[in-house]
């Protein structure tokens, strides 16, 4: 997916008014960033999960005995990765985890960066409105869910008292 974006700001660069010519592409461009963009905040949200477990006891406690693999996936721009818990430790995967607990798929990078980042998700309705579907357990993405939303809670109470 990077290629693809570099082959456009090549293109961009080397011939300016016939790619603005070509809505399409410039329209491209813009899905390809947009995609990249939510890859790397899904990436970064599980780093810093995994981060936070590693540092924080308190946190830590929301997967003592807990053992999971989830996978999430964008259909439009083919966004991929996966975390998986075991003993007390998070992995973070840049691909699709085999044999999943719960592999959700999102419409698009919009839905997936609303979802994942909003402070009070909606899962019924995102399933309800085809927004998310989920194939395993659902209660895995309400445990992954709470978690998103501790550690968000947890980094928004420290960069308030200063830290």
């Amino acid at each position: 997916m990077m290629k693809n974006v570099l082959i456009i700001v090549v293109q961009f660069i080397l011939h300016p008014v016939l790619f603005l010519k070509k809505g399409r592409v410039f329209k491209d461009f813009l899905k390809s960033v947009e995609g990249n963009a939510s890859e790397i905040l899904l990436l970064v949200l599980l780093e810093a999960m995994s981060i936070a477990l590693c540092f924080s006891r308190s946190f830590r406690e929301n997967i003592h005995l807990f053992t999971a693999r989830y996978s999430f996936l964008d259909k439009e721009n083919g966004i991929s990765a996966g975390a998986s818990f075991n003993g007390g430790r998070m992995r973070v995967h840049n691909e699709v985890l085999e044999n999943s607990d719960a592999t959700v798929t999102f419409k698009d990078a919009k839905t997936m960066r609303d979802f994942l980042f909003s402070k009070k998700p909606d899962i019924i309705s995102a399933l309800l409105n085809n927004e998310i579907t989920v194939t395993g357990n659902l209660n895995y993405l309400f445990k992954f869910s709470y978690m998103a939303r501790n550690l968000q809670g947890r980094l928004s109470r420290e960069s308030n008292s200063g830290f």
